[in-house]
């Protein structure tokens, strides 16, 4: 899924956002291949030869010309190359959609510390893939985007759906598809606020942090079956609250 287009081409905590996916690199490449401390971002590291590689080349494809090979991990890595020396390993997570730099090391063909060998002995002792801190700090990084981007865009989304009537669609944080639609009830001179999202495509885990960015005071959500213009697909999930304006509706 597109990542928002105010991230795109920016570095964000530890990673680099692309198009449809983001950069990040593995804490042990970190700290054993770059020799920098545990949790550097990509951002502080851009004279490395290694990370302007990774940022340059993957920044629009997850794949390259060769795979490092023989591997027991099970997955695709592929040789990142800069100049004669410098060469990386890559991984696409597809599911995740994040492409890690796994691995760094010098080309010295024949020679016991090349890259290559080094490469697949991390591979057998079971090092070479990210570690589960390294998807934790990355979820954590996630959750803080995405609330920061909601506060953002909610707010501006409503705006637009009272000064246009009618449903208004919109992709949020970047990951989560949500169908606004402000109604104005002149009969108690408040508003209602329906918020239908896709039930495919939403985490319910984040439910709660949209519907607080929608209504930030204190308010009382409930589920129904429609939008105010037509019925909720099968595919979602509405709900609705309403409020008292500020300015009483002209009548």
């Amino acid at each position: 899924m597109p990542n928002p287009d105010s991230l795109r081409g920016r570095y964000v905590g530890r990673g680099y956002i692309c198009a449809e996916w983001e950069l990040r690199a593995a804490d042990r490449c970190v700290t054993e291949d770059l020799g920098k401390p545990s949790g550097t971002p990509l951002e502080v590291m851009p004279k490395v030869e290694i990370v302007k590689a990774f940022i340059k080349d993957r920044s629009t494809r997850t794949i390259d010309r060769g795979k490092i090979e023989p591997l027991t991990c099970g997955v695709e890595v592929w040789i990142l190359a800069r100049g004669n020396d410098h060469r990386g390993g890559t991984w696409y997570d597809e599911p995740e959609a994040v492409v890690w730099l796994l691995a760094y090391g010098l080309h010295r063909s024949g020679e016991p510390d090349d890259f290559f060998p080094f490469c697949r002995a991390l591979d057998a002792e079971d090092r070479l893939l990210p570690a589960g801190e390294d998807y934790a700090a990355m979820f954590r990084e996630r959750d803080q985007r995405f609330v920061q981007a909601v506060r953002i865009e909610a707010p501006l989304i409503v705006h637009e759906a009272r000064e246009t009537p009618g449903e208004h669609r919109r992709l949020l944080g970047g990951d989560t598809v949500a169908c606004i639609s402000v109604e104005v009830d002149r009969e108690v001179e408040g508003e209602a606020l329906y918020v239908a999202f896709k039930t495919e495509t939403v985490d319910f885990n984040r439910i709660v942090v949209v519907l607080a960015a929608f209504h930030p005071v204190e308010a009382d959500w409930g589920q129904t079956n429609s939008l105010p213009s037509r019925p909720a697909d099968e595919d979602e999930v509405v709900f609705t609250c309403t409020r008292e304006l500020a300015t009483p509706v002209a009548r």
